[in-house]
């Protein structure tokens, strides 16, 4: 995790651990009742929605769509009355979060592996991605991601082959639980050459904390992200390199 010291804020270390103490503690609270009216009706705007979301189900002897598969029922969950509602409420704040989770992996591979210079070097453990102009080496094990796109039968599961490389998805659930956990291991270090090339990360970045304010999220503490070997066509930075590339960012 980067070091405290290096963000500008107001506060020593101490007044900053008591406010995100205080911050977590009201995040956490639990109160037996609303606070005015105005919160009770919503309250109840939204049980109404689900109820109807489960009246619904149960009428079309469907799984609710909260345990469905997560990429088929999504844009189905975003349909509904009761999405729009919640989407719209201020969400607090999110006090862990790895940045090679962070984002809508189907945009990453919509944008960067899409880049002609975008290469894939499927090892034994995961799939390492790079972004460079000259083919890495050796070159019978980097191999262009356009390319191998443009030999496939369908685009579409090509890419929908690159989005389960790098999230978990239904088919995991049925291996074991030791397989379950490589492959959990596996799952984000593979989209870090992605998001951390040079040539791309500003986009992504913006994009990403786009969203997550989008999503009503009010403050953001971001985990392990310097140490992930940030890089540009011929040079790996250093964690000094790389905090100063991400100042450059805001």
């Amino acid at each position: 995790n980067a070091s405290c010291s290096t963000v500008d804020t107001p506060w020593t270390m101490d007044e900053y651990l008591k406010k995100r103490e205080a911050a977590v503690a009201k995040d956490r609270c639990i109160v037996d009742k609303l606070a005015s009216s105005a919160e009770a009706r919503v309250n109840e705007i939204i049980l109404h929605h689900v109820q109807q979301e489960a009246h619904s189900c149960n009428n079309n002897k469907q799984l609710p769509l909260v345990a469905q598969k997560f990429f088929h029922a999504r844009p189905l969950i975003e349909k509904t009355p009761l999405y729009a509602i919640l989407k719209s409420f201020p969400k607090g704040h999110l006090l862990h979060c790895h940045f090679q989770a962070l984002g809508n992996f189907e945009k990453l591979i919509q944008t960067v592996t899409y880049d002609d210079d975008c290469y894939m070097n499927e090892g034994e453990e995961w799939t390492t991605f790079k972004v460079l102009k000259q083919q890495p080496k050796p070159h019978d094990k980097w191999l262009n991601v356009n390319k191998l796109r443009k030999q496939a039968k369908h685009t579409k599961t090509f890419d929908v082959n690159l989005l389960e490389l790098m999230t978990m998805c239904a088919k995991d659930q049925e291996s074991s639980s030791a397989k379950r956990w490589v492959k959990f291991q596996a799952t984000f270090p593979q989209a870090v050459g992605l998001k951390l090339c040079t040539r791309h990360l500003k986009q992504w970045y913006l994009q990403t904390i786009g969203e997550l304010l989008d999503d009503g999220i009010q403050y953001v503490e971001m985990r392990v992200f310097m140490n992930l070997n940030m890089y540009d066509e011929d040079h790996v930075f250093s964690y000094e390199e790389a905090l100063l590339q991400m100042e450059k960012l805001d």
